[in-house]
């Protein structure tokens, strides 16, 4: 009998946890503020579904030192080492970097074929603006979201007192509610039309700095805006070679599947 793992993505909105045997059983998503730890969030889990399982891989949305991760964008610790299994830490844009890689092409949707070389870079827009890169298959996290913003802003934000702080205070979830308020119109196509410039000028300096030769992108922001828009902004930006293939994760948990195969041992070297 193959080994189970109970499997986790948690973000600074959502707590997804699931069983993996070989397959990705049900998943369930709550709100990470609604548990106080990860343990709170297990222990729920494990009453609703009365699951049972071998040892825990856990995807988290910050750093991770060894098995222990303070969260970028919640006040969570987690520390392996302290739940009541044995268990697997790794960020959660490595995981999702291990699921792609492992799930193959029809885990994404090309928008612009490759037509050059170098690292690939999943990167992902919610909460927060994290990423990893692929290069020769070894995967290496890392947290642009946290870099300054590279060169100017859009040309209607640039009232904002708040105008050259990171990445993510644009470019992420709580950026974008941010930057409707500060964009003061109900037009919701303003609205997107000028997160897509942002995204694109954010994407195009990440794509230059890790001489990345395609960009996969993923996450809440992702999903939430017309993938048309998506493609326009993204294809057309001055900002972002022309060689640089652009593709979308279209599976719904590359991330949950990363952490199954890192449970199970798969092996990166950062």
């Amino acid at each position: 009998m193959s080994e189970v793992i109970l499997v986790g993505d948690v973000g600074g909105t959502n707590c997804r946890l699931a069983l993996f045997d070989g397959e990705l059983g049900p998943v369930r998503t709550t709100k990470t503020a609604d548990h106080s730890s990860l343990q709170d969030a297990i222990d729920e889990f494990i009453g609703v579904s009365g699951a049972e399982f071998d040892r825990i891989s856990v995807a988290v949305a910050g750093p991770v030192d060894g098995s222990v991760s303070r969260l970028t964008n919640v006040d969570w610790t987690v520390d392996g080492s302290q739940l009541r299994w044995p268990a697997t830490v790794l960020n959660d844009l490595e995981a999702a970097a291990i699921g792609v890689m492992t799930l193959g092409p029809d885990a994404t949707r090309v928008l612009r074929a490759s037509c050059g070389s170098g690292a690939v870079i999943v990167a992902g827009v919610g909460t927060g603006f994290g990423a990893a890169t692929i290069d020769g298959g070894c995967v290496r996290a890392f947290e642009p979201g946290h870099d300054p913003f590279p060169g100017p802003i859009h040309p209607l934000l640039a009232d904002d007192p708040g105008s050259s702080p990171s990445v993510e205070y644009w470019v992420s979830g709580p950026g974008f509610a941010r930057m409707k308020l500060a964009l003061k119109t109900d037009d919701v196509r303003t609205h997107e039309r000028v997160f897509l410039w942002m995204l694109a000028r954010a994407i195009g300096a990440l794509a230059t700095e890790q001489g990345a030769g395609k960009i996969n992108l993923m996450g809440g922001m992702v999903q939430m805006l017309p993938g048309a828009e998506v493609e326009a902004a993204l294809t057309g930006a001055a900002t972002l070679a022309a060689d640089v293939g652009i593709e979308v994760v279209v599976h719904p948990y590359p991330a949950l599947v990363g952490a199954a195969h890192a449970g199970r041992g798969f092996s990166v070297h950062k």
